[in-house]
């Protein structure tokens, strides 16, 4: 998982999350046995899905943050980019640039 936090053009804290989550290769919507659609018009052949996650500091919020919004690239490939994080800059640009989340 990848993170940046920065101050957006309101002023608003924002946190973004950037997830690399394994995919079932057989994933897709089906009728019975029928591939109708798996999902990877437009992206990188791989067997991963890649979503983002925009959260804004917020003080009505119980937790203090709030989803402000989301993206996913589709399928791709995080790991053989031999730059996973250059790979995510290129997706979405900085500022700031995105670091690793620590486990």
């Amino acid at each position: 998982m990848a993170w940046r936090r920065y101050s957006d053009d309101n002023n608003q804290s924002v946190l973004e999350l950037v997830s690399c989550i394994p995919m079932d290769p057989t994933y897709g919507l089906y009728r019975g046995e029928l591939l109708l659609d798996d999902y990877k018009d437009g992206s990188v052949d791989g067997p991963h899905r890649v979503d983002l996650y925009r959260l804004i500091a917020s003080l009505d919020s119980s937790l203090g943050w709030r989803v402000d919004g989301t993206a996913g690239s589709g399928w791709g490939d995080c790991f053989n980019t031999g730059d996973w994080l250059g790979a995510v800059g290129g997706w979405q640009p900085p500022p700031p640039l995105w670091a690793l989340l620590d486990s």
